[in-house]
Order: C-alpha cells, then sequence, then structure tokens
C-alpha cells in the first residue's frame, strides 16, 4: 500500500472549535510563550451554532442559590461537581467578556444576554491581534491522533485547497459543539430551520480516540414550543410564559 506523507505543523494546544473555542485560544495566550492553533471549520462568527445563540445566566439572589436551582431543575441528575464549578465560573466569565469589549447586556434582575455573534466577532479581532494563536478557517478536522494513550494533534483538511494536513499539539482542547441539529428535524440547534452543521463530529472523534461517552442520552438542547407554527422559534424559559 502506498504511504503518503502530509506537511506538519505543531503547536502547544491545538482548539478545535471557533464558538467558546475562541475565548479558549484566547484564555490559552496568556499564558506566556504558548504557540495555540485554532481550527475553525468556517470564518469565526459566521459559522456553526454560537453565532445564533443569545446566551443567557439565569436569574438568582446567590450562587448558593443558583446552584440549588440547577440541581433541583436536574431533578438530581447533574453531576454536582460540574455544576458547582459553572455556577461559580459566572461572574469571573463575564468579566473576562466585558474586559474584550464583548457587550454583556441585563435584562431583568441578575439575568443578562450576550449576542453570540457579536460576541465572536468582538474575539476574531483579539485573536488576530495575538501573535502565538494562529487562526484556521475552512478547514474540518477529520480525527484526533493518539500516542501512547493520549491525544497527541489531529488530522486536518483544508477546505478550500483540499489537501491534508498534520497537527501536534501537547494539548487539543475539543470544542466542536452539540450534535442534535442532526438527530432531531426541529431543534434549537438549527434556529429558524437554518443548519448550523452541529454535527457531532467532536463527540465521534472523541469516541474514536478511546473516550468514554456519558450519559449520551441526555444531550442538552433547549426546547420548543409545541405548537406546529412555532416549531423553528427558539424557546427561552426566563422569557416564555405560554404553552409547553
Amino acid at each position: 500500500m502506498e504511504q503518503r506523507s502530509y506537511p506538519i505543523k505543531e503547536c502547544d494546544v491545538l482548539v478545535i472549535g471557533s464558538g467558546s473555542g475562541a475565548f479558549a485560544a484566547l484564555e490559552a495566550a496568556k499564558q506566556g510563550g504558548l504557540r495555540i492553533l485554532l481550527a475553525s471549520r468556517g470564518p469565526v462568527g459566521m459559522s456553526g451554532l454560537t453565532p445564533t445563540a443569545i446566551g443567557g445566566v439565569a436569574s438568582s439572589s446567590s450562587v448558593d442559590a443558583l446552584f440549588t436551582r440547577m440541581i433541583e431543575g436536574g431533578l438530581y441528575l447533574n453531576d454536582q461537581d460540574v455544576a458547582w464549578r459553572l455556577v461559580n465560573g459566572i461572574e469571573s466569565a463575564l468579566e473576562n467578556l466585558k474586559n474584550l469589549g464583548i457587550v454583556v447586556m441585563p435584562t431583568s434582575g441578575r439575568l443578562v444576554t450576550i449576542p453570540g455573534g457579536d460576541a465572536l466577532k468582538v474575539a476574531r479581532k483579539e485573536i488576530l491581534k495575538r501573535p502565538n494563536i494562529e487562526l484556521l478557517e475552512d478547514v474540518q478536522v477529520t480525527s484526533l491522533l493518539t500516542f501512547e494513550g493520549r491525544v497527541a494533534g489531529a488530522t486536518i483538511l483544508d477546505l478550500a485547497r483540499g489537501e491534508f494536513f498534520v497537527v501536534r499539539a501537547k494539548t487539543v482542547v475539543l470544542a466542536t459543539g452539540g450534535s442534535t441539529g442532526e438527530l432531531y428535524p426541529h431543534t434549537s440547534n438549527n434556529p429558524f430551520g437554518m443548519t448550523t452543521g452541529s454535527a457531532g463530529t467532536g463527540h465521534i472523534m472523541a469516541y474514536h480516540a478511546g473516550a468514554e461517552l456519558v450519559d449520551m442520552e441526555m444531550i442538552q438542547f433547549v426546547p420548543v414550543v409545541a405548537d406546529p407554527r412555532c416549531l423553528y422559534l427558539r424557546y427561552f424559559p426566563d422569557f416564555w410564559d405560554g404553552p409547553y
């Protein structure tokens, strides 16, 4: 069988996905001396699920109250250690967004929203300012590479040129988003009937690399209202008082 060699890129941190991954890359860039490579299937802020989101933080009187609300709302099925870290990281995460110049809009009480598309436009500008971040747009990560039981890089297809290359990385951050857009005909992952490409490729690559997928029957997605006329509308519990 003919063996082919492919160009190789090397970095300290490979971030796959440019929604939350854009902010992961910026956070990694704060560590001096690290070389970060951010791989995005399309232009940052113009592809994927995050640009369609209007992210919100639930209103509650305190961190403890928000944690309790989350656990009770999840019928005690949540991983409570993960939930605790999440609610305790909200304030610092919002401050980081504000420091980047991203608008965090208060709505009512302690509830705030962050338009995903606007936030990523700001993030992209910041990424391009960082000399230690290499941004690769219009590329498709096709597999994770492992060495001695750990993920050590990825194979990537340049969609514009039709060429493969390999990335060697000391650390890989998988931020490829959800999968319900390809599983269900009506979902908030395909708002207003527009596909976002949330096909679960990250889950599949992780599985093939040896990861254990946990609680896959409980993939998180925002439900939609039952009225057939509203099947393509996003549903936000804090704003909707109608029938479910």
